[in-house]
């Protein structure tokens, strides 16, 4: 009886001692608990680009997306606070626009960035073209970026 009691004692501390180390270890985790002050906010950015009737561009467009006056995250916080660049590769055919040009498009959602103000720079084989959106928390941002157009 002494022996099964034992056991028993030695099992319940077990299992409350991992319990506890568990909890502690849910507790001390920044970047969760970063990541539960901030609400996420991601960039939706859909590229357009000229192209020829045959092919798209073979080289991948880049995005760069610069911080210009965002919100301090805290630290472990999985929230983009810094400079970035994103590839956005034109894959598929070309389609045919409205006005008759051969276009190629993309759309890539980005990491979780913090919020504030961000410039996005679109590099075009016909140069780069700039939009600056202002980002808010938890809240969906779409860009669109038309070679030759511009942003909206």
């Amino acid at each position: 009886m002494h022996r099964q009691l034992s056991t028993f004692s030695i099992r319940a501390t077990c299992a409350g001692l991992s319990a506890l180390f568990v909890v502690s270890l849910t507790a001390c985790n920044p970047a969760e608990e970063a990541a539960k002050q901030i609400p996420a906010s991601n960039i939706i950015v859909s590229v357009t680009a000229a192209a020829a009737e045959a092919a798209c561009p073979e080289d991948p467009i880049k995005v760069r997306f610069e911080p210009v006056n965002v919100a301090e995250v805290p630290v472990g916080s999985l929230l983009e606070s810094k400079e970035f660049i994103e590839d956005l590769a034109m894959e598929g055919k070309p389609k045919q626009a409205a006005d008759g040009s051969w276009v190629c498009e993309q759309t890539k959602r980005t990491r979780p960035v913090s919020p504030g103000t961000w410039n996005l720079t679109v590099g075009f084989d016909s140069g780069n073209m700039d939009c600056q959106r202002e980002i808010k928390p938890a809240t969906p941002h779409t860009v669109s970026v038309v070679e030759g157009v511009g942003c909206t």
